[in-house]
């Protein structure tokens, strides 16, 4: 596979949004739909030589997944396989070019924060990680070119992790890539490349059938991962790159500095769980835990001030021509599309309160006036300092969440917030009301769920779970205990969705049953800081600990085997 070509970024004018239009549904075809799948978030983890010996398994379930339902139609129709959102992981990768590619291709070239922390999220940047992400997983792009050359389509809807798609190079990028895996320089028999590009199409944020779904990663609705301009997502003060929600600062200033550690758990995760985290590291690490915390939390509220400083009215001008852009190629009401829009949740960082409780700087400053009453108490015994001191120390112990809830909404313009799973829900259960479909589907919370919309007797809301190979494993105690899930949705005249388990043992689909939850077993590991940062190549293969693909799986070769079988000719072909 090759670099793509340098070249100019296109103009303002010619950033025109991908094509998905009203006659997206004219060829009926029943839907594949699959999230965060986060492929590239291991780029960090092992050598490259190491890594691409490991994509076999990593990328085998997927592989089989996709040959299954290409031999599989259901009532002869094709497949249209919708990658809901992080299919691509390009926040947590850290890799770079080589010096001698930076000399070659100066849009390349690392600043000094570059070569610690990985390339930034500009246009040409991003479109050169897509490139890598597909070198080191050859098999599973293999059988993506394939699934699409046997005249089934491909739907790409861009989350936080995979924001970078929002670039054309970035969305060219992947496109050259399925193109040259699956034509090559060769003549297919009765495809043209035009056709088959036909069939690919990115879309900036929804997909949409009026009266049946609505599909959506979700991400907007979470004010950790949300981008205030959905549609035109820049920095307000630097348009050559995008703008960056809090949770991509979290991952990619402290989470890519410690090999083996994980967000996809943590959302959830209090401040107690983080300081129990940090003790189970080694002692050599402890001083450079809290370093990296506070040059994360520096570079945080020095980016929430300059977001607060810039001049936003162009994004926002631009931003609101493709809404009206957007409304006419899907035929919608451009009011309903507005309210949509107003009912994402603003980045957390543009208020005070929500910045001070993401970084935790709260709770802190909470723990600190707590620790200055008591020492206020002891060294000043019998003194009317001493009683008030101990009386507000206990009413800020028995009463710090109260307390911490009127210091954010009051005083600081914040919100005490729900994990991001309580936060799609809500919004789900709006969106099948504003919008009057039989489903609603997101992916971005990783919890697998199905539920009747309250108030309506006719819709439902699924998430389709996420695709974490092989972070989750596998039970099959009382049934397929597989984390690896997804929906299918039947083109009927009443479309007929359903939450469905790949099952890793059988090799086939397998119902969703909700009380047999997937056992997440994270691997055991003492987290230690990675000591190249941004680049793999002093990375030792095998790692620290259970690596992605750490042991033996027999079926690993098998996929190899299976590979052969792509020299055959397609049906379609």
């Amino acid at each position: 596979m090759t670099d793509p070509q340098p070249q100019p970024p296109p103009s303002p004018a010619s950033r025109s949004l991908p094509d998905p239009d009203r006659r997206l549904w004219e060829s009926p075809c029943n839907l594949l739909i699959v999230s965060d799948v986060h492929l590239g978030e291991y780029v960090k983890e092992h050598a490259r030589i190491d890594y691409l010996k490991r994509t076999t398994e990593l990328d085998r379930d997927f592989c089989e997944f996709l040959e299954y339902y290409a031999d599989n139609r259901q009532d002869a129709l094709p497949w249209r396989l919708v990658l809901n959102g992080d299919f691509l992981d390009l926040l947590t990768m850290t890799i770079t070019p080589s010096e001698s590619l930076q000399k070659r291709m100066p849009h390349l070239q690392l600043d000094e924060e570059e070569k610690r922390y990985g390339l930034d999220n500009e246009e040409e940047k991003a479109a050169w990680k897509i490139g890598r992400i597909a070198e080191r997983h050859p098999i599973l792009f293999t059988y993506l070119a394939d699934f699409v050359g046997r005249g089934n389509w491909l739907d790409i809807v861009y989350g936080n992790h995979d924001i970078e798609l929002f670039w054309p190079l970035a969305q060219q990028a992947l496109v050259n890539q399925l193109v040259e895996i699956y034509f090559g320089t060769e003549a297919v028999a009765g495809q043209t490349e035009e056709e088959y590009t036909s069939r690919i199409r990115f879309h900036p944020w929804f997909i949409y059938q009026p009266g049946r779904f609505f599909i959506d990663h979700g991400n907007q609705y979470d004010d950790f991962t949300s981008f205030n301009h959905r549609l035109h997502p820049v920095m307000p003060f630097d348009p050559r790159g995008l703008a960056m929600p809090i949770s991509h600062f979290a991952i990619r200033y402290f989470v890519n500095r410690f090999r083996g550690f994980r967000t996809h758990d943590k959302d959830t995760w209090t401040m107690w769980d983080f300081i129990k985290w940090m003790g189970q590291q080694n002692r050599q690490n402890y001083w450079f835990v809290i370093k990296s915390y506070f040059q994360l939390t520096r570079r945080i509220l020095s980016y929430t001030l300059r977001t607060r400083q810039a001049d936003h009215r162009e994004i926002h001008q631009v931003h609101r021509q493709r809404l009206h852009q957007l409304a006419q190629q899907l035929d919608l009401e451009e009011d309903r599309l507005n309210t949509m829009d107003e009912m994402r949740r603003l980045p957390i960082h543009y208020t005070l309160g929500g910045t001070l409780q993401a970084t935790a700087i709260d709770r802190w400053g909470l723990i600190l006036l707590s620790m200055l009453l008591f020492l206020v108490a002891v060294l000043v015994p019998g003194s009317l300092f001493t009683i008030i001191g101990l009386v507000l120390l206990f009413l800020l112990v028995v009463f710090r969440k109260p307390a911490l809830r009127f210091l954010r909404n009051r005083c600081l313009g914040g919100e005490v917030l729900p994990g991001a799973a309580v936060k799609l829900e809500e919004a789900a259960h709006s969106l099948a009301r504003l919008w009057k479909v039989r489903y609603v589907i997101f992916g971005h919370s990783h919890r697998p769920l199905c539920q009747p919309v309250p108030g309506l007797t006719s819709s439902w809301y699924l998430n389709e779970g996420c695709w974490l190979v092989p972070e989750l494993k596998e039970r099959h105690e009382g049934g397929c205990r597989s984390p690896l899930t997804y929906c299918l949705l039947l083109d009927r005249e009443v479309p007929h969705a359903k939450l469905l388990r790949w099952c890793q043992r059988n090799h086939r689909p397998e119902p969703f049953l909700a009380h047999l939850q997937a056992e997440v077993e994270p691997p055991e590991v003492i987290i230690r800081r990675d000591p190249d940062q941004g680049s793999q190549n002093g990375a030792k293969p095998g790692g620290e600990g259970k690596g992605p693909a750490a042991g033996s799986d027999s079926g690993a070769p098998a996929l190899l085997n299976k590979s052969l079988r792509k020299q055959r000719s397609s049906p379609s072909r």
